[in-house]
């Protein structure tokens, strides 16, 4: 017999495994390199659960704005990016409801902007990812769809998208890495990022 299929082997697997200490994913909460703001019990997980949904957004930011400026028609490059009422609208369904209020989202996303990790956009650069994501919309429309979705209930989607575009805000890469610095670890996006500031 093999030493995993004894009853020893078993035994030193399963003792292994139980005792083995997870891997922390880029995207669990409570890692922050900077102090969390006071909150009560209650509030922290509320904090905690917005936390890990921004950062599954921060992680790919870098290629949503590559996403963003494929399309060509912006006037200005698009910095990373992400989109806390998206996030939010994700969290909501993944929730059925029950989850942390858009108030407490933006608490921590106030919190990152305090540490100088996310920037909002102005007005004008809003305007023009609201335009864009629009004619991307409308493009994919005329290639595909449903032709059963009623026009008023395009129409509340159209407004959803757009009031996730209006909501953008810039990753600064380099601060974020200071708020959480396993971030380098997260993809090769970030990785670079840290090597380049560390060279700097």
């Amino acid at each position: 017999m093999s030493k995993g299929t004894t009853n020893g082997g078993r035994l030193r697997q399963w003792w292994h495994e139980f005792n083995a200490k997870p891997v922390p994913y880029p995207t669990d909460p409570g890692r922050a390199a900077v102090p969390y703001p006071p909150s009560k019990r209650g509030q922290r997980h509320a904090f905690a659960e917005c936390e890990e949904y921004l950062l599954r957004e921060i992680v790919h930011a870098g290629g949503w704005a590559r996403h963003v400026n494929a399309r060509g028609d912006l006037t200005f490059v698009a910095p990373w990016l992400i989109q806390p009422w998206r996030i939010h609208a994700s969290l909501t369904d993944d929730t059925k409801g029950r989850g942390p209020m858009k108030a407490q989202m933006q608490e921590v996303v106030d919190w990152l902007a305090s540490h100088g990790s996310l920037r909002t956009l102005s007005d004008e650069q809003r305007n023009e990812l609201v335009r864009s994501g629009e004619d991307e919309r409308a493009a994919e429309r005329r290639t595909g769809g449903s032709p059963y979705d009623s026009p008023e209930y395009r129409a509340r989607v159209e407004d959803m998208y757009r009031e996730w575009d209006r909501d953008s805000w810039e990753v600064i890469p380099v601060e974020m890495l200071h708020v959480y610095p396993h971030l380098a670890d997260a993809d090769q996006d970030w990785h670079d990022t840290a090597v380049r500031a560390e060279e700097a």
